[in-house]
C-alpha cells in the first residue's frame, strides 16, 4: 500500500508515469501489446482485456545511466499516514477519441537510397554451411555426446565466446482497461511513451515495437498525423514485443542507434 501510494504520488508530482527503476541517459525502447486474462475458474465473475506498455533500457559498459532519486513527498515523510492512493495523472488515464482522416492515406516517399550489404548474406550462408557439415559429421558418429552441438541454436552459440551482459532494465507501466486494437489506444500509448522517453533520455526519438495488427494501426496513425506521430517522430518496429531482442538490434546496428538518439 505504501509503495503504491509513493509511486502514484511520484507520478502525480512529475506529471508523467515513469517508474524509478528506469535510469536517466539510457537508450529507451517501448513495447505495446494486448493483455488478456480469461479465468477458467467456475466462480470467476469477470475477465480482463486491456493494454500493457513496457519500457526497456539497454545498459552499456561505458555508461550505466544515472539513477533517479525519489522526491520527498508528504506521503513519504515520517509520521504521516495516508491510506488514500493518489490518482494517476490525467494525461495517462484519459484517452482522447481518435478518428482517422483517411483509412487509406498516402504512404510517404522514401528519401535517400536503400542499399544492402550483400557480404552479410554470404557470411550468413557460410555459417549455415558450417552448421550443416558439423551436423552431418556428428550424426554419422557411432557414439554421440550430450554436449554435441547438433541443434542449430546450440551450434551457433558454441561458435561464440561467452560474454557477460548487463541485464536489461524493464518496467511494465500501469495497465489500461481499453482494447489495444483501436486508434485511440495506440495514439495514447505513443503519447505516454514519448513523455516517458523525453524525461529519461531527452532528444531521443521514441522506438515502439508492436505485433502485426497493432503495427498496421500505428502506421495508419503515422501517415494520418505526420506532424505528431510521423516517421521522423517515432520509429515503429514490427515484431512481437515478448520475443523481440531490442538489445541485439541496437547493439549490432550502431548506425540505427545513433540516428534515433
Amino acid at each position: 500500500m505504501d509503495m503504491t501510494t509513493a509511486a502514484a504520488s511520484q507520478y502525480q508530482s512529475n506529471g508523467v508515469v515513469c517508474p524509478l527503476i528506469l535510469r536517466n541517459g539510457l537508450f529507451t525502447t517501448a513495447a505495446v501489446d494486448n493483455i488478456d486474462h480469461n479465468p477458467s475458474s467456475n466462480t470467476a465473475q469477470d475477465a480482463f482485456h486491456g493494454t500493457g506498455i513496457s519500457l526497456f533500457q539497454n545498459r552499456e559498459e561505458e555508461f550505466d545511466g544515472v539513477q533517479r532519486e525519489r522526491d520527498i513527498l508528504p506521503c513519504l515523510q515520517p509520521g504521516i499516514s495516508n491510506k488514500k492512493i493518489p490518482q494517476l495523472p490525467e494525461s495517462y488515464t484519459n484517452l482522447t477519441p481518435v478518428t482517422a482522416r483517411k483509412k487509406d492515406p498516402a504512404v510517404p516517399m522514401t528519401t535517400g537510397r536503400l542499399t544492402s550489404d550483400s557480404s552479410l548474406l554470404y557470411a550468413a550462408l557460410e555459417d549455415e554451411k558450417k552448421w550443416q557439415k558439423s551436423t552431418q559429421r556428428l550424426v554419422r558418429q557411432e557414439v554421440q555426446s550430450i554436449d554435441d552441438p547438433i541443434a542449430w541454436a546450440a551450434f551457433h552459440s558454441s561458435a561464440h565466446a561467452p560474454r557477460n551482459f548487463d541485464v536489461t532494465i524493464t518496467s511494465l507501466l500501469p495497465l489500461f482497461p481499453d482494447d489495444s486494437k483501436s486508434g485511440a489506444m495506440i495514439c495514447h500509448s505513443m503519447d505516454v511513451i514519448k513523455r516517458a522517453v523525453e524525461r529519461l533520455n531527452p532528444g531521443q526519438v521514441p522506438v515502439l515495437t508492436v505485433d502485426q495488427p497493432l503495427f498496421a494501426i500505428a502506421k495508419i496513425i503515422q501517415w494520418n498525423w505526420p506532424e505528431s506521430y510521423g516517421e521522423d517522430k517515432f520509429v515503429v518496429l514490427l515484431s512481437s514485443p515478448f520475443f523481440i531482442d531490442i538489445y541485439a538490434i541496437v547493439s549490432h546496428l550502431p548506425t540505427v542507434k545513433a540516428s534515433i538518439r
